[in-house]
């Protein structure tokens, strides 16, 4: 998005009213940061990251004698394809009948994101360094897109299912692919969960995401004393953000994951490494 307010005029650089309010861009997650820079102008400020990640119902899983956790915490499908196949076909085979194995959306944003995350996993760009190629039908986005769909052809994963997340709270689902954005309110229901990154199956890890961030129209009226104050306003807002995090958002700063307030969220630290990648 701000390539594309920057094109059309809608956003300004941030940098010269930064240094004014005290803004220390140090401060932040860099890979987060990186996001808001384009053609070296820090065209915004971030708060916080949201991205694709899998829910894993630990009741489940222990029933079937499958919570295997690995040193991170989290749910341990191996590191390829096929492994990570074969857990699910493993599952598959021991749930009772009315669970599913995999929910989430199958249109939409979600398996495009997911899709996105796998890709991502190869270590290959979707564009071209100068923007004009792409590379939506090398060979690397057509495995991670056939992994995919082996989800639905196996039957791990139903095609058309409307409210996914309710099955996984109704303890009707296994795994859960959709946002940390759903964190929160799942933790407020009292599910017992793990959240996680999307397995790493290929070279590298990766997830799709984006950023939640406040950025500073032109306004031929506004003052330099009034732009420096909303800055000013927009590096607070970060550094406190663990008000905002309850919904499951990771923080922009790394600061707020050492605050009080952040560490009595649960279930937040095992997929909190996503914003690095």
């Amino acid at each position: 998005r701000l390539v594309e307010f920057k094109e059309a005029g809608l956003v300004q650089d941030m940098a010269p009213y930064a240094e004014a309010a005290g803004v220390e861009w140090d401060s932040f997650n860099q890979n987060v940061l990186n996001t808001c820079i384009v053609d070296n102008e820090n065209l915004a400020i971030p708060l916080s990251s949201y991205v694709t990640i899998m829910f894993a119902n630990k009741k489940l899983l222990q029933e079937a004698d499958m919570l295997r956790l690995n040193e991170a915490g989290v749910v341990d499908f191996g590191n390829t394809p096929e492994e990570f196949i074969a857990f699910l076909q493993e599952y598959e085979e021991k749930k009772p009948d009315d669970v599913y194995t995999i929910v989430g959306g199958t249109t939409g944003d979600d398996p495009y994101r997911l899709w996105w995350s796998f890709y991502g996993q190869t270590g290959e760009s979707l564009l071209s360094d100068d923007g004009t190629t792409t590379n939506i039908n090398s060979e690397n986005s057509k495995k991670a897109l056939e992994l995919i769909v082996s989800l639905t052809e196996k039957g791990f994963w139903p095609v058309g299912m409307e409210n996914a997340d309710q099955a996984f709270l109704a303890d009707k689902a296994a795994f859960y692919v959709s946002g940390n954005w759903s964190v929160g309110s799942m933790t407020e229901a009292g599910k017992d969960f793990i959240a996680m990154p999307i397995p790493q199956v290929y070279d590298q890890p990766s997830a799709w995401g984006g950023t939640h961030v406040f950025y500073l129209n032109p306004r031929p009226n506004q003052t330099e004393e009034q732009k420096i104050e909303a800055v000013k306003f927009a590096d607070w807002m970060a550094s406190n953000a663990a008000e905002w995090a309850k919904g499951g958002h990771i923080p922009a700063k790394p600061e707020v994951e050492e605050t009080e307030e952040y560490k009595a969220l649960t279930n937040r630290d095992t997929y909190a490494e996503v914003n690095s990648y």
